[in-house]
């Protein structure tokens, strides 16, 4: 099954993503990052029903053809940011343990 379906449009600037079995977990964590990129003009998702395990994503960007770049870039930080997240969690709760022992 495909993972994802990529739809640019005419413009240049807008394209459209359907992402298949995703829900709004990464929906909104990749809309709140995409939003404060200074090249992207608009970036929405939507879920279509709950039934569906599809999510809608649409963007466009000051620059043509730059739309699958911003999303790449977004994915990217949402990435590192997880795993800066990850390396806190596990620094605290070592120091927690040892200090506890």
């Amino acid at each position: 099954m495909k993972k994802i379906k990529i739809i640019l449009q005419k413009n240049n600037k807008n394209a459209s993503f359907i992402f298949y079995n995703e829900d709004h977990t990464i929906g909104n964590l990749i809309r709140y990052i995409a939003n404060k990129d200074p090249n992207i003009i608009y970036f929405g998702y939507n879920i279509p029903h709950p039934s569906e395990k599809m999510m809608n994503l649409k963007i466009t960007t000051k620059k043509n053809h730059e739309q699958i770049n911003s999303l790449i870039l977004s994915f990217k930080i949402c990435l590192e940011l997880m795993i800066l997240f990850v390396n806190l969690l596990f620094r605290n709760l070592e120091n927690n343990f040892r200090f506890s022992t």
